[in-house]
C-alpha cells in the first residue's frame, strides 16, 4: 500500500513538472518576441530621443532592456531543452516586474535629475505591459502562480501611476482594469481544466 502511495505521488510530481514546464514555455515563447520587438522600440529611441519624446534616452534604461530581452530568449532555449526548477513560478514573474518597474525607475530618476517630466507614452506603455504580466500567471498550472502575477502586476502599475501623480480616480480604474482582466483569465483557465474531467460524465439533459 505504501508503495502505491509512493508511486501515485511520483505520479503527481512528475505531472506537475511538465504542466509546469509546458506552461513556462508558452510564456517564454510570448516573453522572447515581445521581447525582440520592444528591444527594437528601446534602441530607435535610444539612437533617436525625439521619438520617443525625450530630449536624451537613458543609457542605463536601454541597457536593461536589452539585457533582459537576451536572458529572455536564453531562458526560452533553455526550457525548450527540457530546462525547468519548480521554483520558477516565483522566481520568473518576480523578474518581469523588478525589469518593468526598473526601467520605469531609471527613466524617471534620470529625466527627474536634468529637470524633464516622464513622456505619457512611457507611463501608457508600461501599464500595457502590466496586463500581460498580469495574464501570464493562468498558464501556469497552480492558481498561487496566477495570483502572483496578478498581484506583481498590480504592484507595477500602482508605482507607475503613483510617479506619473495620475489622480486617484484613474490609479483605481486602471487597477480595477487589470484586476478584473486577471479574474477573467483565471476563471477561464478554471473552466479550460474542467473540460477535461467532464468530458467522460453521461449527459441526462439530452
Amino acid at each position: 500500500m505504501a508503495s502505491m502511495h509512493l508511486h501515485a505521488a511520483r505520479l503527481a510530481a512528475h505531472a506537475l513538472r511538465w504542466d509546469g514546464l509546458e506552461g513556462e514555455l508558452r510564456i517564454a515563447r510570448l516573453r522572447a518576441v515581445g521581447a525582440v520587438a520592444l528591444a527594437v522600440c528601446f534602441l530607435a529611441g535610444y539612437i533617436n530621443p525625439e521619438w520617443a519624446g525625450l530630449r536624451d534616452y537613458p543609457p542605463a534604461a536601454a541597457l536593461l532592456f536589452i539585457l533582459w530581452s537576451g536572458a529572455a530568449l536564453a531562458f526560452w532555449a533553455a526550457l525548450r531543452r527540457g530546462w525547468y526548477r519548480p521554483w520558477l513560478w516565483l522566481a520568473v514573474p518576480l523578474a518581469d516586474a523588478l525589469v518593468l518597474a526598473g526601467i520605469f525607475a531609471l527613466i524617471w530618476r534620470y529625466l527627474d535629475f536634468w529637470g524633464g517630466s516622464i513622456p505619457r507614452g512611457t507611463v501608457v506603455t508600461t501599464a500595457m505591459l502590466c496586463v500581460p504580466l498580469a495574464l501570464s500567471g493562468v498558464l501556469r498550472p497552480t492558481r498561487r502562480g496566477a495570483i502572483l502575477s496578478a498581484g506583481l502586476a498590480l504592484g507595477v502599475l500602482g508605482f507607475v501611476a503613483s510617479v506619473a501623480r495620475l489622480h486617484p480616480v484613474y490609479i483605481g480604474a486602471a487597477l480595477a482594469t487589470v484586476a478584473l482582466a486577471a479574474g477573467l483569465a483565471m476563471e477561464i483557465a478554471s473552466a479550460a481544466r474542467q473540460v477535461p474531467r467532464q468530458a467522460g460524465t453521461p449527459r441526462h439533459d439530452a
